[in-house]
């Protein structure tokens, strides 16, 4: 704590603070915060990656975890993700980064609208559009692609909360519901 205290900025005693909060202590929550910092603060050093994932697993956060894990990785491999020649991509330079696109015609969300990146990996670069689509086309696309989805067992490796069955149990039969709208109308 008390070299955060005194250098903020200094990326390796957050790392620390964090691991002794999560590991030692128990207050994951907490520890989040200071991974969090950390990985902000340097996006390319492995460590911080990997125990961000061990945080965000202690609290749920399974999908992130697994993101940061293989950004760990490929950070400990040396790899950096570009795009193919000739093919445009965007930036991502570091976590919690907010980027407007679009607007132009035919780029972006509905009919060209401006739309907000927010970075969530940098390596490899990931990003959150949200509002990208609408609630009938997420939809539209939930229900293509029902009749070929399993459940995934990479990330969680088959552990789900109540929540998530749940939801997920909601999510096939709002999609169901929806694919027999459509055919009633088609008809």
């Amino acid at each position: 704590g008390l070299a955060v205290w005194l250098r903020p900025e200094y990326a390796e005693a957050l790392v620390n603070l964090a691991l002794v909060l999560s590991e030692d202590l128990g207050r994951h929550e907490e520890a989040l915060v200071h991974a969090r910092h950390a990985v902000a603060l340097r996006p390319e050093h492995p460590k911080s990656h990997h125990l961000l994932g061990n945080i965000l697993q202690h609290v749920g956060q399974g999908p992130e975890a697994h993101l940061r894990f293989k950004t760990a990785e490929a950070l400990a491999a040396g790899q950096h993700a570009s795009a193919p020649r000739g093919l445009f991509q965007w930036r991502a330079t570091h976590v919690g980064e907010r980027q407007t696109a679009g607007g132009a015609e035919g780029v972006g969300g509905a009919a060209g609208a401006a739309f907000e990146l927010e970075t969530v990996s940098v390596v490899p670069p990931v990003f959150r559009i949200r509002g990208f689509l609408s609630a009938k086309e997420r939809a539209h696309i939930v229900a293509a692609a029902l009749p070929s989805m399993e459940e995934s067992r990479t990330v969680t490796d088959g552990e789900k909360t109540k929540e998530d069955k749940e939801k997920a149990k909601e999510d096939k039969e709002k999609a169901k519901e929806d694919k027999e709208k459509e055919k009633v109308n088609a008809s």
